[in-house]
């Protein structure tokens, strides 16, 4: 026998055997999910919640991902869980739900830590909705029925008149009419 040669006779699979497999990993991850055989979906460290706190961890010296936390976390808390390392050097304070740590690099050793509110893309992928008050208007075209006019409308009456209090509001504004304000009901919030 030469080296590298299995003593065992190679055997080719053909379509069927190929087929068979398949279907049978499918029904087998389908019966996985009927069953909880998977347990519950993880976000980061813990279980799913609708009502986690959010920590969106952005930087290259990790996989930017999203956390979530049964409750307030500290900075070092969100570091320990995306796997960097946090010192005695590093400020510790609690964090607020939709926050994102943005970890800049400053040279081989040395990094910053800058505390910057989530983006409206990864807030509407969380299923939270988006502060309309404080929304960017790059921001508002990811709404539904929201385009690059409607927006740049909807920011114009926030400069004009101030915070939007409500659909109303948005109803007083050129272009959002009844099915619109059904579409954004889903994914907006009303707060200053």
């Amino acid at each position: 026998m030469k080296k590298g040669e299995s003593s065992f006779p190679r055997q080719e699979m053909n379509y069927n055997q190929v087929r068979a497999l398949m279907l049978l990993a499918l029904g087998l991850i389908i019966l996985g999910w009927a069953f909880d055989w998977w347990g519950q979906p993880q976000i980061g460290a813990l279980p799913f919640e609708k009502d986690s706190v959010w920590i969106e961890v952005v930087g290259p010296q990790t996989n930017s991902r999203v956390l979530g936390f049964p409750a307030s976390p500290s900075l070092g808390q969100v570091l320990e869980a995306a796997g960097l390392p946090s010192g005695p050097d590093i400020p510790n304070p609690t964090l607020e739900n939709k926050t994102k740590v943005l970890i800049v690099r400053q040279g081989p050793d040395d990094f910053k830590i800058v505390l910057q509110p989530m983006s409206s893309a990864t807030l509407l992928g969380l299923g939270q909705k988006l502060n309309i008050n404080q929304a960017a208007w790059r921001d508002l075209t990811l709404l539904p029925g929201i385009g690059k006019v409607a927006a740049a409308r909807i920011h114009a009456a926030r400069q004009k008149h101030g915070s939007l209090t409500g659909f109303d509001d948005l109803m007083h504004i050129k272009g959002i009419g009844p099915e619109t304000v059904r579409k954004l009901r889903l994914y907006v919030a009303f707060e200053d």
